[in-house]
């Protein structure tokens, strides 16, 4: 589903890009928000970097329209995992799990013991942990850094897809095998999947955060039917 939307303020054309890391968190501290309208501006600023003052000048029904096209978009995000992806000129691949370094892993560990919106707020951090830039040294913590800061304008697929991963993972290696090396390199990666899954509710957050946006957007297209 393809994300081509604009708005219209100050005789110009405002393009809606797809979510990234960053509008994510934006939108995600607005989880709690019943006002209808607010959710409608809240999703708008946070897709466009309109401001509430700048938004009032913005006719009445091109809010309600971009609004319900923006609920529909999410719900149908892609979530298909990608091990590699190009991203700013540059391409990233998925971690080699069995061969994390204990760094790492602590790493990992560590972030998950945050408070909700630490991990939240850290989502384009975590994401740093799992692709590594080809070429670079996955334990180089300024590469990881600069990743992290680039990272919070990669679109939120790339997470989704990851976290699907993960959950899938566990299923995975609940596989039998007579390997010896396999059976000690699963029994880690499934304690670690397990301590990530528990200690991260992001899949909670993206179920709550879906379920809202299911069950704001009948309202929002009824409203827009109606006008």
């Amino acid at each position: 589903m393809s994300m081509k939307r604009v708005i219209t303020y100050d005789n110009r054309k405002i393009e809606i890009n797809e979510p990234t890391i960053s509008v994510w968190k934006l939108l995600y501290t607005t989880k709690d928000v019943v006002d209808e309208t607010e959710i409608q501006l809240n999703l708008i600023k946070a897709s466009t970097g309109l401001t509430d003052d700048e938004l009032k000048e913005v006719e009445y029904h091109e809010i309600h329209s971009v609004a319900s096209s923006l609920m529909m978009f999410y719900n149908n995000l892609d979530t298909k995992f990608y091990e590699t992806f190009e991203f700013k000129g540059k391409k990233y691949r998925f971690a080699d799990l069995p061969r994390m370094s204990f760094g790492q892993y602590v790493d990992l560990d560590s972030f998950g013991k945050g408070s909700e919106l630490e991990r939240i707020d850290g989502l384009n951090k975590y994401m740093s942990m799992l692709y590594i830039g080809e070429g670079d040294d996955p334990n180089d913590l300024d590469l990881r850094k600069e990743r992290a800061e680039v990272f919070n304008e990669l679109p939120i697929k790339y997470y989704l897809g990851a976290h699907g991963f993960f959950l899938s993972l566990g299923q995975i290696l609940q596989g039998n095998t007579t390997d010896y090396l396999i059976l000690k390199v699963k029994g880690w990666l499934m304690k670690t999947m397990k301590k990530i899954n528990r200690s991260i509710p992001f899949g909670d957050g993206i179920q709550r955060f879906q379920s809202w946006l299911k069950t704001i957007l009948p309202k929002l297209t009824k409203s827009r039917n109606n006008l």
